[in-house]
């Protein structure tokens, strides 16, 4: 980046990014030896593919031609460059992504749930999406963490102007009724509603990974239950044991002086009988 600043030529930094890139668009995956904590991953494009990915390879395209003044690379392009690192994290942990190849439906939505989970990990992690997608899925994302606080970055790659034109329209107002709809905002919340909804329909798709834990049975429960009750009248007893111990104390020695003067009493008894017994 210092260099493309002070106007050197960076003609071998971009045949090695370009190789690099190249890598990230066929095998992207989980690093051995990852920058710590600092992930960027694609949410899912319009072709089924992956948004970041799909940029690099864009940005591959652009650049594979030669190069010969810095004026014909934007500092945009060595933005995307330097972010495609392979060193950088771009999938999740077991997984091998690529911009080339479509993956299956089932192996997608495993992959976003994943994702989805990693970036409420980590506070250095980044969803890449469409710039008219960003609304309505940052939306989705803080209701689903609502203890995770997402931002919107304010800086757009490969923005671009765009809008619609009509040709051959004659005496049709249709022009100008979209353009009443476009104005009032009709339009913008038509497509805010369809995003959501392409979301949230997306979304439920997913499967939840099973749990690894080993859910607690009914009998389970019982023991459990008996346990604590146990447990809460012994430690009464004790605490009663202890606060009375003087006045217990005091039944314990007159029981046994009691139970003493009986056993007296008894054997005298039987002795007298034997005494006259043997008379």
């Amino acid at each position: 980046m210092n260099d493309y600043a002070k106007g050197n030529n960076i003609s071998i930094w971009l045949n090695s990014a370009k190789n690099q890139i190249f890598h990230s668009i066929t095998h992207a995956t989980f690093p051995l030896k990852a920058t710590p904590c600092f992930k960027i991953y694609s949410g899912v494009s319009n072709n089924d593919g992956f948004t970041f990915l799909e940029l690099l390879y864009e940005t591959y395209d652009s650049v594979s031609f030669p190069q010969g003044f810095k004026s014909a690379i934007s500092l945009e392009t060595v933005t995307i460059l330097l972010l495609g690192n392979p060193k950088h994290i771009m999938a999740p942990q077991g997984y091998r992504l690529s911009a080339i190849k479509t993956p299956k439906q089932a192996d997608l939505s495993q992959i976003m749930l994943l994702t989805q989970e990693e970036i409420t990990k980590c506070e250095k992690s980044v969803l890449v999406i469409e710039a008219s997608e960003s609304v309505a899925e940052l939306e989705y994302l803080t209701k689903k963490f609502p203890h995770i606080d997402f931002y919107k970055s304010k800086d757009t790659l490969r923005l671009a102007p765009f809008g619609w034109s009509f040709v051959g329209q004659g005496e049709s107002r249709i022009n100008k009724y979209f353009q009443s709809i476009v104005e009032t905002g009709i339009q913008g919340r038509l497509d805010y509603e369809r995003r959501m909804r392409k979301i949230t329909m997306y979304n439920s798709k997913l499967k939840e990974p099973a749990r690894k834990d080993i859910p607690l049975g009914f009998d389970g429960a019982l023991i459990t239950l008996f346990i604590l009750c146990g447990s809460t009248v012994f430690a009464a007893v004790l605490a009663n044991v202890a606060e009375l111990w003087p006045i217990w104390k005091m039944l314990f020695l007159l029981t046994k002086a009691k139970l003493s003067n009986l056993i007296y009493q008894f054997i005298h008894m039987v002795a007298n009988r034997i005494s006259r017994w043997m008379i």
